[in-house]
């Protein structure tokens, strides 16, 4: 039960943080150009963009530190999403 509820919340806290961040304040459309961009994010990385949108500064962008968080939310990104395709690969293998 404590595995599923914890799955759920990796799965869909960012997704959902990243909703609302898109939906009440303004950060995502002065982030990104296009909403192209944020809505790929939204699907695909979704820890990655929301770094991006919350540390990203109107006024310098990016400093290296928000670029060191963003780095390490692409590698959380990324052991997720191949947690997930690890784990599948015997169901896979099987057909």
């Amino acid at each position: 039960m404590g595995c599923c509820l914890l799955s759920i919340f990796v799965t869909l806290g960012p997704r959902l943080a990243l909703l609302f961040m898109w939906l009440f304040t303004p950060r995502i459309t002065l982030a990104f150009e296009s909403a192209l961009v944020p809505l790929l994010g939204l699907i695909f990385l979704p820890i990655t963009t929301f770094a991006y949108a919350l540390l990203w500064s109107p006024v310098d962008g990016m400093s290296t530190v928000g670029w060191l968080a963003v780095a390490v939310a692409l590698l959380a990104d990324l052991a997720i999403n191949g947690g997930a395709i690890y784990g599948n690969r015997e169901r896979v293998l099987k057909r």
